[in-house]
């Protein structure tokens, strides 16, 4: 299966933590995985 992962962060990074984590998992089962990401950067 092929899979993508879009994330869009406005004020932080968790969802792309969460999402990251998915896309690893997916990854690991063999799918084909792709992370999207987009936004502003998040603070530092």
């Amino acid at each position: 299966m092929r899979v993508l992962i879009a994330v869009t962060h406005l004020l932080g990074a968790g969802h792309l933590t969460r999402a990251a984590a998915l896309a690893r998992a997916f990854a690991a089962a063999g799918h084909e995985t792709a992370l999207v990401s987009g936004g502003h950067p998040a603070p530092s």
